[in-house]
């Protein structure tokens, strides 16, 4: 008799199982997945937000490259050519880039700038490729030494030398951009990981 009811109550879950409505389930896998992304930013809409302003910071920071490594390159064929170079918005770009402060071992101290600038357009074109952020955080701090260099070079500028070259002061205008704008992106990273780190 137990045996009979037994298989009588295992029948009806069984049918029960069987005649469960489509959208109770669809319900219930709906409701499971908002439960992940409340719980996961990443695997939902955070992770393509995230992505989309690291695009937009590499984009900066590409097409500021691209304007210094021009600007340190055109003074590094210069320096190799041994040609003077004329300024037409300031005096004395003769006098910075001939000076000996212009060279560091017998290597024009542009072409130090153009590998600069040419690693930070490198990295911004790996980061629109693979989309890692550790890649934008390197460039971010790639920017301090970049503007530590301008910084001198404009001190030897206004208190050395007393002339000024406006391509320098250009690439120092761009190294300046480039540190602000690293700057700001390792700000807001920094910020957006302290809630995710919080969340149990």
């Amino acid at each position: 008799m137990q045996d009979s009811n037994l298989s009588s109550t295992q029948n009806s879950h069984d049918s029960t199982k069987k005649t469960l409505p489509p959208n109770l389930v669809l319900n219930k896998v709906e409701e499971r997945m908002e439960r992940v992304c409340k719980d996961e930013l990443r695997l939902c809409g955070g992770r393509s937000s995230s992505q989309k302003k690291g695009t937009i910071y590499a984009l900066l920071f590409f097409i500021l490259a691209i304007l210094g490594f021009a600007d340190a390159t055109y003074l590094t064929v210069k320096n190799l050519q041994g040609e003077y170079i004329v300024c037409s918005l300031t005096h004395g770009c003769d006098i910075v880039t001939s000076s000996p402060f212009a060279e560091i071992f017998g290597i024009p101290v542009a072409l130090f700038g153009a590998l600069y600038y040419l690693t930070v357009l490198l990295l911004s074109v790996l980061f629109l490729d693979k989309k890692k952020e550790q890649t934008l955080r390197i460039i971010s701090k790639l920017t301090c030494i970049g503007l530590g260099a301008s910084l001198y070079f404009m001190f030897i500028q206004a208190f050395v030398l007393r002339a000024w070259c406006q391509y320098c002061i250009g690439s120092a205008i761009t190294s300046m951009i480039l540190f602000v704008i690293g700057m700001v992106y390792l700000k807001k990273s920094s910020t957006k990981l302290t809630p995710t780190n919080s969340i149990t």
